[in-house]
């Protein structure tokens, strides 16, 4: 057998370039996301800062969990654009490296983000009279900073990623105004908007994790 016969990928020996580990890393981030939104009690406006460290006592454990799960949602939200964006050739190439820089910065501002909620969870029950410091902390250059990159990071992103899987044939057109309309959830006014974003933001995934699992490659 010659070595170009050799070389030439065969039907039984092509394996598809997605398959049930990169459906889960995929759909993990967005269902992280709205996990993390569930868990954490609704934080009424208009507390005075007693009330915020009251708030935070009573409810410690809850915000917690939200946090740490918001932790690990980060990381597979990375994980997740940085696998699409390496899976994509000829058109999507572009885009899906795009996707990957904006929803990595976006990742990134997400980790920060519970991170420092965690931080400043912990020095509240610590010293409940740290929440009058705290509260001026929040609007803060460090924590607008982390808002920006998570916001613009993840919603620009997602779009990017759409534009991208759509360009390389896997996923019909139907996933951009997905994408775009998760852009607009995540801007709007209600209470739910991060938890109809991350459920959003689950169905675009879906289409990527379906298109790559129905590609094969060598």
């Amino acid at each position: 057998m010659s070595t170009q016969q050799i070389d030439q990928p065969t039907e039984s020996t092509a394996r598809p370039a997605g398959g049930r580990g990169t459906s889960l890393v995929l759909l993990a981030g967005p269902l992280l996301v709205v996990a993390s939104e569930l868990v954490a009690p609704r934080w009424p406006d208009g507390l005075s800062a007693a009330q915020d460290a009251a708030f935070v006592t009573d409810h410690g454990d809850r915000l917690m969990w939200s946090w740490l799960v918001g932790l690990a949602a980060a990381g597979f939200l990375a994980a997740g654009f940085v696998l699409v964006a390496t899976r994509l050739d000829a058109r999507g190439r572009i885009a899906g490296r795009v996707a990957a820089v904006l929803g990595v910065t976006g990742a990134t501002g997400l980790a920060a983000h519970m991170a420092t909620e965690l931080f400043m969870r912990d020095l509240v029950l610590a010293d409940p009279a740290a929440a009058s410091v705290l509260a001026g902390a929040e609007d803060g250059l460090a924590l607008i900073v982390q808002i920006l990159m998570l916001v613009f990071g993840t919603t620009l992103g997602l779009i990017a990623l759409a534009v991208g899987v759509t360009r390389a044939g896997l996923v019909g057109r139907w996933v951009v105004p997905v994408a775009v309309l998760a852009l607009v959830a995540d801007f709007s006014p209600t209470g739910w908007s991060t938890t109809l974003f991350g459920l959003l933001m689950a169905v675009v995934m879906a289409g990527a994790a379906r298109g790559l699992a129905s590609r094969t490659r060598p």
